[in-house]
C-alpha cells in the first residue's frame, strides 16, 4: 500500500500568505475533534504522459475538519511548494486540486450524472489554476441527473507553501453529518470546469494524484469509526 489512511486528532492550521489572486488566510475558527486525516507516498504522482508529476501536484497528505461555526475545511499538503506558475507540466497548462464529496453514496448514482471517469462525486472543491491565477469553486453536480447543469460557488483559497486550504460554509454542503471524500490533483484541457463537466471527454482531465490509493473509488468517511 503505498498510503495509509488514518484518523487522528489534528489543530487548526493557520495558513497565511497567497499565490497568485488568493487572499491572506483569515483567522481560523476553533476546530472539532472530528477531523479525519489522510497520508500518501511522496513521488506516486504521474503525468498523463506517463512521466512523475511535478512536487505541487504530488498529495503527501489532505484534512477534512469542521470549524465550531460549521463551515468545513480542507487541507492539502503538497510534496513541494505551488511555483508562481503552478500549472501541470507543458506552458499555461490548467490544473487543479479538488476533493471529491460524495453525500449520498447509497442513492443510484446514476441520478447525479456520471463523469466518463466513474467519479461518484456530487460536489467537488476546488483551487484551479487556469494558466493566470489561482482561485476556488464548489461545483455542485447534484441536479446533473435531471437536466440542470452544474453550478459553480466561489471561495478564495488559502495557499502557504506546500498547503493549500479550502473552506466552505456547511450550508453550502447541506450541513451534512457524513459524507465520503477522495482527494486528487489534475492536469486539465481547459480551466473552464462548467464546461469541462457539461460535454467532458475521456481525455479533457487526468488525475496526476489521489489520495487514499484508488482514489474516488476507495474513499473515506468523515466523520472517521
Amino acid at each position: 500500500m503505498k498510503s495509509l489512511a488514518r484518523i487522528t486528532l489534528v489543530g487548526c492550521l493557520l495558513l497565511a500568505g497567497c499565490v497568485g489572486a488568493t487572499s491572506p488566510s483569515a483567522s481560523p475558527a476553533a476546530v472539532s475533534a472530528d477531523a479525519v486525516a489522510i497520508d500518501d507516498r511522496p513521488g506516486d504522482a504521474r503525468t498523463a504522459a506517463g512521466q512523475q508529476g511535478p512536487g505541487h501536484l504530488d498529495v503527501v497528505a489532505a484534512t477534512v475538519e469542521r470549524a465550531a461555526d460549521g463551515s468545513f475545511a480542507f487541507d492539502l499538503t503538497l510534496a513541494s511548494a505551488l511555483p508562481p506558475a503552478p500549472g501541470a507540466p507543458g506552458a499555461g497548462t490548467p490544473a487543479g486540486w479538488a476533493v471529491c464529496i460524495d453525500l449520498y453514496p447509497f442513492v443510484v448514482s446514476a441520478l447525479y450524472g456520471q463523469l466518463p471517469t466513474g467519479m461518484p462525486c456530487q460536489l467537488i472543491v476546488q483551487t484551479l489554476w487556469d494558466g493566470t491565477r489561482l482561485s476556488g469553486q464548489l461545483i455542485d453536480r447534484r441536479a446533473v441527473g435531471a437536466g440542470v447543469p452544474a453550478s459553480a460557488e466561489p471561495f478564495v483559497p488559502s495557499v502557504e507553501g506546500a498547503s493549500i486550504r479550502m473552506s466552505v460554509p456547511a450550508e453550502s454542503l447541506d450541513r451534512p453529518s457524513w459524507f465520503l471524500w477522495s482527494v486528487f490533483t489534475e492536469e486539465l484541457d481547459t480551466s473552464d470546469a462548467l464546461e469541462m463537466l457539461a460535454a467532458r471527454g475521456p481525455a479533457a482531465a487526468h488525475h496526476v494524484d489521489a489520495a487514499p490509493d484508488g482514489g474516488v473509488a476507495a474513499p473515506l468517511a468523515w466523520p472517521g469509526d
